[in-house]
Protein backbone atom coordinates (compact mmCIF):
# COMPACT_ATOMS: atom_id res chain seq x y z
CA UNK A 1 0.00 0.00 0.00
CA UNK A 2 1.13 3.19 -1.02
CA UNK A 3 0.14 6.56 0.83
CA UNK A 4 -0.48 10.17 0.03
CA UNK A 5 -1.41 12.41 2.77
CA UNK A 6 -2.12 16.18 1.31
CA UNK A 7 -2.61 19.36 3.43
CA UNK A 8 -3.69 23.10 3.15
CA UNK A 9 -2.02 24.89 5.47
CA UNK A 10 -1.54 22.33 7.95
CA UNK A 11 1.43 20.61 8.01
CA UNK A 12 1.25 19.75 11.44
CA UNK A 13 -1.85 17.85 10.69
CA UNK A 14 -1.00 16.13 7.83
CA UNK A 15 2.06 14.56 9.78
CA UNK A 16 0.04 13.14 12.67
CA UNK A 17 -2.48 11.96 9.60
CA UNK A 18 0.52 10.39 8.45
CA UNK A 19 1.43 8.49 11.37
CA UNK A 20 -2.32 7.05 12.11
CA UNK A 21 -1.48 5.52 8.74
CA UNK A 22 2.61 4.35 9.10
CA UNK A 23 0.83 2.67 12.43
CA UNK A 24 -2.63 0.66 11.02
CA UNK A 25 -1.39 0.38 7.57
CA UNK A 26 2.59 -0.22 7.33
CA UNK A 27 2.61 1.63 3.41
CA UNK A 28 5.86 0.93 1.56
CA UNK A 29 6.06 4.15 0.30
CA UNK A 30 4.40 7.84 1.71
CA UNK A 31 3.89 10.62 -0.99
CA UNK A 32 3.21 14.07 0.72
CA UNK A 33 1.83 16.87 -0.58
CA UNK A 34 -0.05 19.91 -0.71
CA UNK A 35 -3.79 20.46 -2.24
CA UNK A 36 -4.12 22.09 -5.95
CA UNK A 37 -5.04 26.24 -5.72
CA UNK A 38 -8.27 24.50 -7.42
CA UNK A 39 -9.09 22.62 -4.28
CA UNK A 40 -8.15 24.77 -1.83
CA UNK A 41 -10.04 26.91 -2.93
CA UNK A 42 -13.03 25.45 -2.32
CA UNK A 43 -12.09 23.35 1.00
CA UNK A 44 -9.78 26.27 2.94
CA UNK A 45 -7.09 26.30 4.69
CA UNK A 46 -6.73 23.63 7.16
CA UNK A 47 -7.94 20.73 5.58
CA UNK A 48 -6.06 17.36 5.96
CA UNK A 49 -6.55 14.15 3.36
CA UNK A 50 -4.89 11.01 2.56
CA UNK A 51 -4.94 9.22 -0.58
CA UNK A 52 -3.87 5.33 -0.82
CA UNK A 53 -3.36 2.82 -3.62
CA UNK A 54 -3.51 -1.00 -2.65
CA UNK A 55 -1.02 -3.06 -4.66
Amino acid sequence: MRLAPFHALAFDDMVTLENLGKEQLNPIEIIRSEVSPMIGSHVGPGTVSMAYMAG
